[in-house]
C-alpha cells in the first residue's frame, strides 16, 4: 500500500515539478541576460567612448576595432597593468603552479 501512495505522489507531482523547474531556469537566464551597466565594470578612459551602458560600450569598441587593420605578421606594443598572474599547473603540464609578470610582456 505504501508503494502505491509513493508512486501516486510522484506521478501526480512530476508535471508540477517540471513546470516549476522550467520557470526557475527561464527566470535565471532572463536575469543573467538583463544586467544593468552598473553591475558590470566598464572603463572608457582609454577607448575614447562615451557610452554609459554595456551594450553601447561593446558597440563602440567593436567599431574602433574594425578601423584597425592588423595583419597576421603585425606586432602590437602594449604593456599590461597586472604585475602578477599565477598559471595553474593543470594548464602547463608542470607539477607546480607558475607565476609570471604580465607587465614584462610588452610586445605581442
Amino acid at each position: 500500500m505504501k508503494i502505491k501512495k509513493i508512486v501516486n505522489f510522484v506521478t501526480s507531482n512530476v508535471v508540477g515539478f517540471s513546470i516549476g523547474l522550467v520557470a526557475a531556469i527561464s527566470l535565471g537566464v532572463y536575469a543573467a541576460t538583463t544586467l544593468s551597466s552598473s553591475s558590470v565594470y566598464y572603463n572608457n578612459a582609454n577607448s575614447g567612448g562615451s557610452s554609459n551602458n554595456v551594450s553601447g560600450a561593446l558597440y563602440e569598441l567593436y567599431n574602433l576595432a574594425k578601423k584597425t587593420n592588423f595583419k597576421v605578421v603585425d606586432y602590437v606594443k602594449m604593456t599590461p597593468t597586472k604585475t602578477s598572474f599565477t598559471v595553474p599547473m593543470t594548464l602547463t603540464g608542470s607539477t607546480v603552479n607558475k607565476t609570471i609578470n604580465p607587465s614584462e610582456l610588452n610586445l605581442w
